[in-house]
């Protein structure tokens, strides 16, 4: 067999060659599941933890399994191994044609973990590079978002974290970049997502907690976990049960810590209240959060 340089394999004769090459492309399917921050990760971290134990064996109690710490972290295999974290999305970086970017490159994150994920993964996951990546972008109302990021900071193990949560709601929101912060990420994948439209899906947090049912099984369709049948729709169902609010803080319970062992509370999730940003912001506040949007042809009623 003759050895290509370029792809640095062997090539098979006549027609093993594109048994061959077909294997290789199909078999370099790589799934990313983005998150926006304080939008579910740990949720779909649990998840697909769950649904991995489940179609083994449909019995599993998730209450009832001694953990060792750290198991559920950001690389899950179900089937296919799928990376879950705060990222912007892959193959951005390389798109020069965005109207957009230079003022995007001027927009700077508030802390690093709104793309901690990039720097994990490599350009297989890009879309320009690897026509088998698969993108899920999970992301939430922005005024929202920043409401429970801002309350959350206030417990959190870095205390850089905590003394910006010490600043005026508004100046949190402006002064701070939140806002810039969560454009900077959002953007990235409503651009890709246009050049690239099989290969990205977006999914508003809000509706994946409504209806878990409908939209885990479109993200396992989407990336070929499971088809869409009454048996899978049963998988599905007994994970997303595992996987409660209820349960997860009964594990939180049980082991001692919050699911991110980030902070001072005993659980990490917040709850509704921290939702309840419309008492705290004034018409004027939301007219200049409104404004940052702009500058990117984005509103607030976009969400």
């Amino acid at each position: 067999m003759k050895k290509n340089k370029i792809l640095n394999f062997r090539k098979p004769k006549n027609s093993q060659f594109f048994h061959y090459m077909f294997n290789l492309i199909k078999n370099n399917q790589k799934n990313l599941l983005a998150t926006m921050p304080k939008s579910g990760t740990w949720y779909c971290q649990y998840f697909f933890w769950s649904l991995n134990k489940i179609l083994k064996n449909k019995a599993f109690n998730i209450l009832d399994y001694n953990f060792k710490k750290n198991e559920v972290g950001n690389i899950v295999d179900v089937k296919r191994k799928i990376f879950i974290g705060h990222a912007t999305c892959p193959g951005y970086e390389f798109e020069d044609d965005d109207l957009y970017k230079e003022k995007w490159d001027e927009l700077k994150f508030w802390h690093n973990g709104f793309d901690w994920v990039n720097k994990e993964i490599d350009t297989n996951y890009c879309p320009q590079r690897n026509p088998n990546s698969r993108i899920v972008y999970i992301y939430r109302d922005p005024l929202s978002q920043i409401f429970s990021s801002y309350n959350y900071a206030k417990n959190h193990t870095d205390k850089y974290q905590r003394e910006c949560s010490k600043q005026k709601l508004i100046d949190f929101y402006i002064n701070l970049s939140a806002v810039n912060s969560y454009i900077k990420q959002y953007h990235t994948f409503c651009f890709m997502k246009k050049l690239y439209p099989k290969n990205i899906k977006l999914i508003k947090y809000k509706d994946l907690i409504e209806n878990p049912s409908k939209f885990f099984l479109e993200i396992c369709n989407f990336y070929k976990i499971l088809n869409t049948n009454d048996e899978n729709q049963e998988y599905i169902d007994l994970a997303i049960k595992s996987s409660s609010i209820e349960n997860l803080k009964l594990l939180e319970k049980k082991n001692g810590y919050s699911l991110a062992n980030d902070g001072t509370r005993s659980t990490h999730i917040q709850g509704t209240k921290f939702n309840s940003y419309k008492e705290f912001l004034t018409k004027n506040d939301i007219e200049k959060i409104e404004k940052e949007f702009n500058r990117f042809s984005y509103s607030l009623k976009n969400f």
